[in-house]
């Protein structure tokens, strides 16, 4: 038992002997009255007690002074010199500035010195790279471009620019904020198309990016509103006749004033001139706007269409051009079969057709209702003693003038593959296109502003026969033709 407590004392020395270089003398208590725990009566409280106690102890001087006693428990043993070393053991952490974390400096002592604090009381026991300033510590939040390491993890951190765009539209308002985190509605320069601009951030559908519509808001951002060529097309109404002039338009959200909606009016130079006017005619002017004056057979240009009955029965169609000759085709239903319609219309308005280029097909007679359109007359075919009526309607359309140069009836003939034969061709001033063949197959197309065109007509055993040609203002065409390999040649002339 003694050996036992000899060695506990050694080693509480050799403890003690370590750390009485960190010990100075503020650092002891003195009290000139008694002191529990002065075991030698020195007056002070430090190792020579923690010694004596230690002897006490060790001769078994359990009748000594109560002063030995240290901890009350009436008796003296290894728990009073224990009790007497951890009082004077008492590490103390700086934290001047009382952020609840130290710098790490500390000192052992009985009391707490100033601005010094026990490790339960602080947060950490050291980190704290400022202990001047209780914003500075290591839990801190860290504030960007101020050149201060707040979190004291040993650098500032570089700051970034956020541009508000609360809408999402990526277009900002200008607004921004500084900072290393996001803030909710604010994104990066690389993450937006225009980092200033929009003059309305809560509505994702303005900003300068979008097309400006008629809504009285000014929807790309330029301080106008309903500008440009937006909404509405209006026609100029110079003379006040009601009817606007096709040629002198705006566009704007709403019609401005000497403005109208349509765009009929011809001459927007003389209030007598509109869509409806009374026509005078021989006067070289088109008072009611349809093309024409009434001096002639020009009134009657457009596109006709209707039937006819009797022994036989079908459907035609033509057209008639302003100098009143007419160029069109009719079915025969009854034998299923197309001919050409060719002939001509009187100022009256009284037409004449011949069926075909031969003397054994039918005529057709009528008159077109220049106030209607209709078409109503008779036809008869001698040779074969066929007869019956027709009737139609058409529209008054002037022609476009593109064809003229190219209109007329022409004759040719076509060779190739070992046949050859002839055929005639009618164009009108519409760039209708008709062809008869000699057997009497008609093929309908159209021809371009160049005097080109193409046609396929179903042919013999040896397949569809495909052709393209040229029709030449001098009264001329030129063409090719193909079947199965073998190609032809045609042309024509203008009568």
């Amino acid at each position: 038992m003694v050996n036992l407590m000899v060695s506990i004392a050694m080693a509480i020395v050799l403890i003690l002997g370590s750390s009485t270089s960190i010990l100075a003398d503020s650092d002891i208590l003195e009290n000139p009255n008694v002191i529990k725990g002065d075991i030698n009566s020195d007056e002070k409280i430090n190792i020579e007690d923690s010694f004596q106690g230690l002897k006490v102890l060790n001769a078994f001087e359990n009748s000594a002074s109560s002063l030995a006693d240290v901890n009350g428990d009436r008796e003296i043993g290894i728990e009073d010199s224990i009790y007497t070393l951890q009082e004077l053991s008492i590490i103390w952490y700086k934290d001047q500035d009382k952020d609840g974390y130290s710098n790490g400096t500390s000192i052992i002592s009985r009391s707490m010195p100033t601005g010094y604090f026990n490790a339960s009381e602080l947060k950490t026991i050291s980190g704290d790279c400022n202990d001047n300033n209780s914003n500075i510590h290591p839990d801190a939040i860290e504030i960007c471009g101020d050149d201060i390491d707040q979190d004291c993890n040993g650098s500032d951190l570089a700051c970034l620019t956020w541009y508000k765009d609360s809408d999402g539209d990526k277009y900002s308002d200008g607004e921004i904020k500084t900072q290393v985190a996001q803030p909710p509605g604010y994104y990066l320069a690389g993450q937006l198309i225009s980092t200033s601009g929009d003059c309305n951030d809560y509505n994702g559908a303005i900003n300068p990016g979008v097309s400006e519509i008629c809504n009285n808001i000014d929807d790309n951002c330029n301080n106008n509103t309903d500008e440009g060529n937006i909404g509405n097309t209006y026609y100029r109404d110079k003379d006040s006749d009601g009817f606007g002039d096709p040629d002198d338009t705006i566009i704007r959200c709403s019609m401005p004033s000497g403005y109208l909606t349509n765009s009929s009016d011809c001459n927007d130079n003389s209030n007598s001139i509109y869509p409806g006017a009374p026509e005078i005619c021989s006067d070289g002017i088109d008072q009611d706007c349809n093309g024409f004056d009434c001096k002639g057979v020009e009134r009657f240009a457009g596109k006709y269409s209707g039937t006819y009955s009797g022994s036989e029965w079908g459907d035609w169609n033509l057209t008639v051009d302003e100098t009143g000759e007419i160029l069109g085709r009719a079915l025969d239903k009854s034998y299923n079969e197309w001919d050409v319609l060719i002939g001509t219309i009187s100022i009256s308005g009284n037409l004449v057709l011949t069926q075909g280029f031969s003397s054994s097909g039918a005529t057709f007679k009528g008159k077109i209702n220049e106030s209607t359109g209709k078409i109503q007359g008779t036809w008869e075919n001698k040779y074969y003693g066929d007869s019956g009526t027709f009737v139609g309607t058409g529209q008054f359309i002037k022609p476009p003038g593109n064809f003229d140069k190219y209109k007329g009836i022409y004759f040719g003939t076509y060779s190739g593959g070992g046949q050859s034969g002839i055929f005639n061709i009618g164009i009108d001033s519409f760039g209708n296109l008709v062809l008869l063949l000699e057997d009497g197959e008609v093929v309908s197309t159209t021809i371009n502003t160049s005097g080109n065109f193409s046609f396929a007509i179903y042919g013999d055993v040896n397949g569809t026969i495909t052709g393209s040609g040229q029709v030449y203002s001098s009264g001329n065409i030129t063409g090719t033709l193909h079947q199965s390999g073998v190609s032809g040649t045609f042309s024509a002339t203008r009568q």
